[in-house]
């Protein structure tokens, strides 16, 4: 069956397959607000079991997709009861926060959205510009001055900063590195302490800055 509209397009199958994403979305739901439930009266991490280990590891490369409801029970019998620990209320182990209600629920509609922050005038970038203003304003950052965006990790982030610091030292010294590249370049150099993080020496070698 067509519509006028859409020719090619088969509604009975575009029901079916919205049908099959909400009860499967709800499933989800209900999967991990149990397992958000759970965790404190969990421990804290364990290893893992090997046969559940090698089922991760060795998981052969599917030909096909499989149904919702299917990948649910996946995800809820192989990845969640093997956690890292950062959701439980005793994890003192690592940087990694805790999951947050709010933050869960969040990336549900930004992954069904899954826009682009590029540019474009559309939510996506504006609420961008919103949180790193925020953010600016928590540490008193002169804003108006400046900008910035939201990365994946502090690890990205010490990259475009040290990238950003690098173009800013080059120019100083005669020279546009997003142009003409590092080549003929003096030796850049950057001061650290003995506690830094490890990401920053990762991001001097990532950048052509080396380590030395």
């Amino acid at each position: 069956m067509t519509t006028e509209d859409s020719p090619g397009t088969d509604v009975t199958g575009t029901d079916v397959a919205d049908a099959d994403f909400r009860r499967a979305a709800h499933a989800t739901a209900d999967l991990v607000s149990d397992y958000l439930a759970d965790l404190p009266g969990r421990p804290v991490w364990q290893p893992m079991d090997e046969t559940a280990r090698r089922a991760l590891l060795d998981a052969p490369l599917p030909a096909e997709g499989r149904p919702l409801d299917e990948l649910i029970g996946a995800i809820g019998r192989d990845v969640l009861p093997y956690p890292m620990g950062n959701g439980n209320p005793r994890f003192f182990g690592w940087v990694n926060s805790a999951p947050a209600p709010a933050g869960v629920l969040a990336t549900l509609a930004a992954s069904a959205m899954n826009p682009s922050s590029a540019g474009g005038d559309h939510a996506d970038v504006h609420l961008e510009r919103a949180v790193v203003r925020w953010i600016a304003e928590l540490v008193g950052f002169p804003h108006p001055a400046g900008g910035g965006l939201l990365t994946s990790g502090t690890s990205m982030a010490t990259i475009v900063c040290l990238a950003a610091a690098r173009s800013r030292a080059a120019r100083r010294a005669g020279r546009d590195v997003r142009e003409e590249g590092l080549a003929g370049l003096p030796p850049l150099v950057g001061y650290v302490t003995g506690e830094t993080h490890s990401c920053v020496r990762k991001a001097a070698e990532l950048l052509g800055l080396g380590s030395r």
